[in-house]
């Protein structure tokens, strides 16, 4: 989902990774709670030092002292391109989202733009 953003706002590789990070696991947790994301926020909690359901925020506080979350509009993005974006994402990157713990559709890939909009 990051793609469409370093493409079109030249935001590097890492940082258009960074703002989808957490929102995209928090949408996994939602869709598929019960299969390995248990596991991976029972780790992460144990790691960090807290209840594995606050893993993702935990996780937003530890990277924001890194560098701050920026909505997406503050790269220049337009609310009107969230649609354009998530198509493009599902039209070009099948080969990653097959890979994923839960394959979003355009629709919850728009959801996580608006999120982050």
């Amino acid at each position: 989902m990051s793609y469409p953003l370093s493409g079109v706002y030249h935001v590097t590789h890492g940082e258009a990774n960074y703002q989808f990070l957490t929102a995209v696991f928090k949408h996994y947790q939602a869709a598929n709670p019960t299969g390995f994301i248990t596991e991976l926020n029972e780790f992460l909690g144990g790691v960090m030092g807290c209840d594995p359901d606050d893993v993702y925020p935990e996780i937003e506080k530890l990277l924001g002292k890194v560098i701050v979350r920026k909505p997406l509009r503050d790269y220049g993005m337009k609310e009107d391109e969230i649609e354009s974006f998530a198509v493009s994402v599902e039209k070009s990157q099948q080969r990653l989202l097959n890979q994923s713990y839960v394959k979003f559709d355009v629709e919850e890939m728009m959801e996580i733009y608006r999120e982050l909009y």
